[in-house]
């Protein structure tokens, strides 16, 4: 039979001798049993006789956040910037699982007790702009919903940059007014860019670096003996910030001859000539 009142504490007299059990009928949603499974046992045997049983239970918190693109690749979610529906959570630990952002890039769920992991799946030709700690996830100790003050995991946000090209191409500068013009032609070179393999155009001058992430990056040209740099100015180098998905092109160089208007020139010293 059911005795008692449900309250928060209860005294039960009165027992007769005999195997009684402690059993709680059901639990609230969104709550769990944190000693035992919700039923205890004990036997009256003599007179007098008290037996005293604690049930702790703990209320689950909401861990929640968005997805969104981050545009500028600064790692925070800036007005404008749009959110990433599709995209999958991960949530750790107990009572945890995978999540997809919905329309407006939104993920919730509640988790139990414990420390929790969350991180995001990657997908190809994207790079995780936030967080940056952890290994680019959040780290949760799950507190129970019912503590004063407690912190529930809210606004976890993931941003991510869709990575970028750059291409240009390296010209030879045969008059050196830094203006790709008349007798002028691609040539081979070196070309540098900040994380990046380095790239040789071959006679065709072209170079495309792909899969550029977010942050500010340097591009510049190598220059072989003789040569100066006419274009970009000076000092010869693009220093790029890209926007999400957003390719850029026409990052030209111009080599042209030291002797003739470049940046570098070559000297020569007549110490060791003899003139007859």
């Amino acid at each position: 039979s059911v005795i008692g009142s449900q309250t928060a504490s209860e005294t039960f007299s009165d027992l007769d001798v005999g195997l009684y059990e402690f059993i709680q009928i059901s639990t609230p949603a969104g709550w769990q049993v944190t000693n035992g499974t919700g039923t205890d046992a004990f036997t009256v045997a003599t007179s007098g006789q008290t037996t005293t049983f604690t049930q702790l239970h703990f209320k689950n918190p909401k861990v929640n956040g968005y997805k969104f693109q981050d545009t500028d690749g600064d790692g925070t979610w800036d007005a404008g910037e749009p959110a990433l529906a599709g995209w999958t959570i991960n949530i750790s630990g107990n009572g945890g699982g995978a999540l997809v952002t919905d329309a407006n890039g939104f993920y919730e769920t509640w988790v139990g007790t414990g420390s929790h992991t969350i991180s995001e799946t990657a997908q190809d030709g994207w790079s995780q702009t936030t967080p940056t700690a952890n290994g680019g996830t959040y780290v949760y100790s799950a507190v129970s919903g019912t503590v004063p003050g407690s912190g529930e995991a809210i606004n976890k946000n993931f941003g991510n940059f869709q990575n970028i090209s750059v291409a240009g191409t390296v010209y030879r500068d045969y008059n050196g007014d830094g203006i790709v013009n008349g007798l002028d032609e691609p040539m081979n070179a070196t070309v540098s860019l900040t994380g990046k393999t380095d790239i040789v155009t071959g006679s065709g001058g072209t170079f495309t670096f792909t899969s550029v992430g977010a942050g500010s990056k340097t591009l510049n040209v190598t220059l072989g003996i003789g040569y100066g740099i006419t274009d970009p100015p000076p000092p010869g180098t693009y220093v790029l910030s890209g926007t999400s998905g957003v390719n850029m092109t026409g990052k030209n160089f111009s080599l042209g001859n030291s002797a003739v208007g470049a940046v570098t020139y070559r000297s020569f010293s007549v110490d060791s000539m003899q003139v007859y």
